[in-house]
C-alpha cells in the first residue's frame, strides 16, 4: 500500500457548499478547512445581523437560533475526522444546560425572596455598615465557589474541543468513514473511470 498524499485545503466557496450539503448528517467525516471557513461564515453572518436585531429585529431570533444548530452535524463529523466521538458535544452541552439551570435557581430564589416568599435562601444578614446582604454570606461564598468551578470545567471543555477541532485528519480510513483529506494512489486509481475501447 503507498503512502497517503494529502489534497489541497478547501476554498471558502467549497467548504460552505460541503457543510450545506451535509448540514444535517452526523455520519461521515469533516475535513478542518470545512469546519473552520463555516464557523467563520457563521460568526460573520452574526456580526452582520447584530445591528439589525438592535434595532427591534425579533424576526431574525430564528436564525440566531438556527445557526448554532446547524453547526453541530459539522462539529461531530469534524470530531469523527479526528478519531473522537460526537458525543464530546453532548458532554459540552450537559455543562452549559448544568451552567443555565444553576442560574435559572438562583435568579428565581431571589425573585422569590424579593416577594417575601420562603426559598432556599430563607436568611438573611446584616453586614457591618448596616446594610441587608440578600443572601447569607456563607450560602453567597458557597454559589461563587459552584459558578466558578463550572466555569473552570466549561474553559477547560472547550480547550480540549478546540484541541480536537484543531487536530488534523486520521489519514486513511477510521471507524467513522474514509478520509476526507487524505487519499492514496489505490483510491485515486479506483475513482477515475476507466477508459472504454
Amino acid at each position: 500500500m503507498t503512502q497517503p498524499k494529502a489534497l489541497p485545503a478547501l476554498e471558502l466557496p467549497e467548504a460552505l457548499r460541503r457543510a450545506a450539503n451535509n448540514i444535517v448528517r452526523l455520519k461521515g467525516r469533516a475535513r478542518r478547512s470545512e469546519f473552520w471557513w463555516t464557523i467563520l461564515a457563521v460568526h460573520l453572518v452574526y456580526v452582520l445581523l447584530t445591528p439589525i436585531s438592535l434595532l427591534g429585529g425579533l424576526l431574525l431570533l430564528p436564525v440566531g437560533i438556527l445557526l448554532p444548530l446547524a453547526t453541530i452535524p459539522l462539529a461531530c463529523r469534524r470530531l469523527h475526522d479526528g478519531g473522537h466521538s460526537g458525543w464530546w458535544l453532548g458532554g459540552f452541552v450537559l455543562l452549559v444546560a448544568a451552567f443555565a439551570g444553576m442560574c435559572l435557581y438562583d435568579l428565581a430564589s431571589a425573585f422569590l425572596w424579593a416577594a417575601g416568599m420562603e426559598t432556599a435562601y430563607t436568611e438573611y444578614t446584616f453586614v457591618s455598615d448596616g446594610s441587608l446582604w440578600l443572601f447569607p454570606i456563607t450560602d453567597s461564598l458557597f454559589s461563587l465557589a459552584r459558578y466558578m468551578l463550572l466555569l473552570g470545567l466549561l474553559a477547560a471543555y472547550q480547550v480540549v474541543l478546540i484541541f480536537f477541532f484543531c487536530t488534523d485528519s486520521q489519514p486513511g480510513p477510521n471507524r467513522y468513514g474514509p478520509s476526507p483529506k487524505y487519499v492514496t494512489d489505490d483510491d485515486e486509481s479506483a475513482a477515475a473511470p476507466t477508459p472504454s475501447a
